[in-house]
């Protein structure tokens, strides 16, 4: 009986926490949400009449688009195969850039320098930059900037890292090398002290209007969502990896130049507009996102599409973990009570159910040191166990005192 009392009162709090979640985090606040479109890879190997006809998309609509810039492209090299000769940006791909840097359509970012793969790191992979020593990183990307400003005749402070992948060396390499705006995604590194302003992807084109509609639920006055594609991204170009075809890509620019709430904006254009895309923001919403990951999609009352601000993110931090507390109470209990009523009806030994019970959390506990990684169901999985476990090894213990109480009685 109190054991269904108990998971009565954690049902109840777990569905107060998520009514009380949604009451703070949602409002109906008149506000502005600032869109900002990257489209990465622009090079002499990417095709000119797409490159054409994106700008041509984005000009008429009078919307505007950053274009990650590769100065010298070398994309396919990966490390232990030869390095091919890098494909340097052409007057004719730079003079298209210029124009559209001057007409207001484009603001040019580099994105990288060669774009290859020759640095790997168990965690992020493989990369330009990753495990490379800081004066290898700061000649590469003082070559990349020097040539690429040469090229298009205005100074580039905007760098983006091929495959979103940095460490710590290429952030001090960027803040030597004039950088002030860093745009990856949200699993790279940020020091406290950094100079630099991150402003991190946080979709894709498929997810755009979803993500403005949450956050028009949301109580802020002003929300960012960077939206990332690629060409590959239309079905045109590339049917295997594909996510829309380009008369879709235009329905949705079109839709979101008709939203009088939504206007579209530059990376520049954000630092001025947009207080605090520092590192200790940034960092924050790292701290966001691991708890969204962690929770159940049906507990998630927050969308990870939007660069909330600091606030808002740390309300969504203190709400996700709440949630998740009690959705794990809850499942603590549930697994006690499965552990019960299987004994209780003889499905299973309580010694060996144990025993197998121990081996598969040990085994569980392995893979999660091993990956140096709990994902949600990693979590899901080890709080069932644990409280499995403990439901029979207290069963076992109520058990035998039960029966040297009755061989006591007996003497």
């Amino acid at each position: 009986m109190k054991t269904k009392t108990r998971v009565h009162f954690i049902v109840g709090l777990i569905l107060v926490s998520i009514f009380f979640g949604r009451m703070e985090i949602f409002s109906n606040q008149e506000k502005r949400i600032y869109v900002l479109f990257r489209l990465d890879d622009y090079s002499s190997k990417s095709l000119t009449a797409f490159d054409l006809k994106v700008i041509e998309s984005f000009k008429k609509r009078n919307l505007s688009c950053t274009f990650g810039v590769i100065p010298f492209d070398k994309s396919g090299n990966t490390a232990g195969v030869p390095t091919q000769d890098p494909h340097l940006l052409s007057a004719e791909k730079a003079a298209i850039l210029r124009d559209a840097v001057k007409q207001g359509t484009v603001e040019a970012a580099m994105h990288g320098v060669f774009h290859d793969q020759v640095a790997r790191d168990k965690t992020f992979g493989a990369g330009e930059f990753l495990t490379l020593d800081y004066e290898h990183q700061l000649g590469r990307i003082l070559e990349g900037k020097k040539f690429l400003e040469r090229m298009l005749r205005e100074p580039v402070d905007i760098f983006i890292p091929p495959y979103n992948a940095y460490d710590s060396h290429t952030i001090k390499a960027l803040e030597k090398a004039g950088f002030s705006i860093l745009s990856a995604d949200v699993f790279g590194p940020a020091g406290h002290d950094s100079r630099l302003k991150f402003v991190p992807e946080t979709t894709n084109l498929l997810r755009l209007r979803e993500a403005i509609q949450a956050t028009r639920k949301g109580r802020e006055p002003s929300s960012l969502i960077t939206v990332l594609f690629h060409l590959s991204d239309f079905e045109e170009l590339e049917r295997r990896e594909a996510k829309l075809s380009y008369p879709e890509f235009e329905d949705l620019l079109s839709w979101v130049s008709e939203q009088k709430d939504v206007r579209v904006i530059g990376f520049k254009e954000a630092v001025q507009l947009l207080p605090n895309l520092d590192a200790e923001r940034f960092m924050t919403y790292q701290k966001f996102f691991r708890i969204y990951a962690t929770l159940p999609e049906f507990l998630r009352p927050f969308s990870k599409s939007v660069y909330w601000s600091q606030p808002t993110l740390s309300r969504f931090i203190v709400v996700g973990w709440t949630l998740l507390l009690a959705f794990y109470l809850v499942l603590f209990a549930f697994s006690i009570c499965v552990a019960r009523f299987l004994v209780s009806v003889r499905f299973m030994n309580s010694r060996a159910a144990q025993f197998g019970a121990q081996v598969l959390l040990v085994l569980l506990l392995g893979h999660i040191v091993y990956d140096r990684n709990m994902g949600r169901m990693d979590g899901i999985a080890l709080v069932f166990l644990a409280g499995f476990c403990l439901s029979l090894w207290s069963l076992r213990l109520l058990r035998r005192q039960n029966r040297e109480h009755q061989l006591s009685n007996c003497r």
